[in-house]
Order: structure tokens, then C-alpha cells, then sequence
């Protein structure tokens, strides 16, 4: 294709018969912008709301503004905001080429820290962008419907051994019982709690973020629930999720010891004291960590203790669907897509009947 006039009022093409790279050219003028299908030969030709020549910061601002409204966690806010900033440092005027799309994600394949997982979701999250500007009226065409979408490699869930969590459990059970302050090293007061998270993690499938940000406002210790926000989620709905005896004894007995600060369910500690500050996702990850090493198990992360969850719970013959909700996926398909070696999800029992932290044989 060449171009053999080119103004401001009027664009001519002529086409020839050569090796195409791209399927569209996209040319920027004060206010407007033309965008050939190379393919087709069709031109769309659209003023646009705002002036095109700006820096692509701007957008992201714009776009970080949009999420706040839709109410989306702030973590998932950070995700997107860190890699669009990326790339506005590597193309700083708007709008991009589908060139310079393709050298940004380039530099991301072309690593090998990067996973498959990580390119798919970095793929999701500028073309979530760049149809929010295409709706919003700075550009016409989105550039990542002509860059191939990877795909999403199959996923086996890492799962902590039943044997492994009944060591750990007691461990900090005997630890809690203890009438000592201390016993090798571990506050009796930190061996009720900690034993309360685990197993409130491994029988209801919550991710760090949620057990960190529980409050007491959204926890029903009677009835064996709590619900978890959008704020502390990777979800944007409100969910509720069910925990079984073994799990409501352990948070009773932490409730009974808990002192009377702020409104997590879960409190931190400051040398020999609880502290007053929030107990933070990298707090319950140094705890669960210490708790392993003292139990001579592991070390798992922590995460692996909701991936145990969804995989047992299948396994002891909880519907799908019953799981798919408790864990806060998007639908069935994406819980059997990541636990797909788990055996026959469709079995009879709910909840209610066998949760998996109620059948460990301990």
C-alpha cells in the first residue's frame, strides 16, 4: 500500500500486492485519527472527543479513575496501574501503534521469569484498557484484536498432603492447650490464632487478602459463615462462605483470647503484645511459614492451603457449583479448568455434610 496524498483534509491510497506485517495503519491528526484495514481496504474516519496528541499517562490516570467507580479491590487497581504505567514509560505519546504494543508485550515474552499465565493476564489487562478508551473515545480501533491472545497453559493445583495439615494442627493445638506462656518459643496466645486461620483458610478456600481483611461485622461464628468483601478480594461481589465444627471451635477459642482491637478478626503482634496496626497478608504469610518450620512440615505456601481446599472438597464429593462459589470463581468451568485432576466433582454430599477440615484423621 502507498500513500499518495496526505493532508490534513483528504488521505489517498493505493493499494499493491505485497507481504502484509499489519492489518491496519493508523494515521494521527489535531482531533482526529484514520485507521486503515489493510486487508479490506476500509477506512474508518471518526473525529475523536478528546485531542489525541497527549501523553499516554494521562489514559492510565483516566483508567485508574474508572476502576475506583466500579468499586474494583484496590489490589486488582495495582495490578493494572504498575503494568500500564510500564507502558506508558515505553510509548509516552497517545495513542500507541500496534507496533509498539507488540514490542511492549515483546519484552515480557522474550523473558523466561515470565510464565504463560502472566502473558495471558497481562494480555487481559491492556486489552481491558484500550476497549475502555475505545469506548471512552480516544482511539477507534483496539489494537489488541489484532495480537493473538495466549493461551492459558493447563494448571495442577499444588495441594498440601492431609497428613501434613494434621501435623501442623497438632502441633499448635498441643501448643495451645499448653499452660505455659511460652512453649519452644510460641505464645500460647499465637497458637490459638494461628490455629484459627488455618483452619478457617482450609475450610472455607479463602485467599490471604480475605482472611487478612475479615472483620468482625461480616463474621457469624453460630452460624458457621463470614462474608468476605470486594474490597479484600480479587472478586467484585460480595460472597459468603461456610466453615464446619473443627474450624468453629478453633475461632471460638481465639475469640475467647482475642483482645479487644480494632475490627479484624485476625490481630497482629508487636514484640510480646498485639499490635494496633492491621495484620497484614505479608504478617500471615511470615506466621504460617513459622508455623511449618516448628511442625517439621512443608514449607507450602500459603496460598496452596485454598488450593488444597478446592481439590479435598471435590475430592470428598462436594458439587462443582458448591465450590466454585465458596472459592469466589468466576464459574464452574475456571474451578475444573485449574483442579482438573481432581477426582469426579459431581458427587452427592454439600457443605454442610463434609467439609473437608472436618474429616482429617486426627
Amino acid at each position: 500500500m502507498n500513500i499518495t496524498h496526505l493532508s490534513h483534509e483528504q488521505v489517498q491510497f493505493d493499494f499493491c500486492a505485497v507481504p502484509l506485517v499489519y492489518q491496519t495503519v493508523t494515521l494521527v491528526f489535531p482531533g482526529r485519527q484514520v485507521v486503515v484495514d489493510v486487508k479490506t481496504g476500509t477506512i474508518h474516519d471518526q473525529p475523536l472527543n478528546n485531542q489525541v496528541a497527549m501523553p499516554t499517562v494521562v489514559l492510565v490516570d483516566k483508567f485508574k479513575t474508572h476502576k475506583k467507580r466500579e468499586e474494583v479491590s484496590q489490589s486488582t487497581i495495582t495490578c493494572y496501574h504498575s503494568l500500564l504505567i510500564s507502558f506508558a514509560e515505553f510509548a509516552p505519546q497517545w495513542p500507541p501503534t500496534i507496533e509498539q504494543v507488540n514490542q511492549f508485550l515483546d519484552i515480557y515474552r522474550n523473558e523466561e521469569e515470565y510464565s504463560k499465565v502472566t502473558l495471558a493476564e497481562y494480555w487481559v489487562r491492556l486489552n481491558a484498557w484500550f476497549k475502555w478508551a475505545q469506548k471512552a473515545g480516544y482511539i477507534i480501533l483496539n489494537p489488541m484484536e489484532q495480537i493473538e491472545r495466549p493461551k492459558l497453559p493447563k494448571v495442577e493445583a499444588s495441594v498440601i498432603a492431609p497428613q501434613d495439615f494434621v501435623k501442623v494442627i497438632k502441633y499448635l493445638e498441643q501448643a495451645s492447650v499448653n499452660l505455659e506462656p511460652q512453649q519452644r518459643g510460641l505464645p500460647y496466645e499465637r497458637a490459638v490464632r494461628d490455629l484459627a486461620i488455618l483452619r478457617f483458610t482450609y475450610a472455607t478456600g479463602c485467599r490471604i487478602g480475605e482472611v487478612a481483611g475479615l472483620r468482625m461485622r461480616d463474621f457469624y461464628l453460630k452460624e458457621g459463615k463470614a462474608v468476605i468483601q470486594p474490597k479484600t478480594s480479587k472478586t467484585k461481589e460480595q460472597r459468603t462462605v461456610y466453615f464446619g465444627r473443627q474450624a468453629q471451635h478453633s475461632l471460638e477459642l481465639w475469640l475467647k483470647s482475642r483482645p479487644d482491637i480494632g475490627g479484624q478478626v485476625f490481630l497482629g503482634t508487636k514484640g510480646n503484645g498485639w499490635s494496633k496496626k492491621p495484620f497484614t497478608k505479608y504478617g500471615i504469610y511470615q506466621a504460617w511459614q513459622a508455623r511449618q518450620e516448628e511442625a517439621c512440615i512443608g514449607p507450602y505456601k500459603f496460598h496452596e492451603i485454598r488450593h488444597s481446599h478446592v481439590t479435598h472438597s471435590l475430592n470428598n464429593g462436594i458439587a462443582v457449583h458448591h465450590v466454585s462459589k465458596q472459592a469466589g470463581h468466576k464459574s464452574p468451568n475456571t474451578t475444573l479448568r485449574i483442579y482438573a485432576h481432581s477426582e469426579d466433582p459431581e458427587r452427592k454430599r454439600a457443605y454442610s455434610a463434609k467439609n473437608p477440615d472436618d474429616s482429617l484423621e486426627e
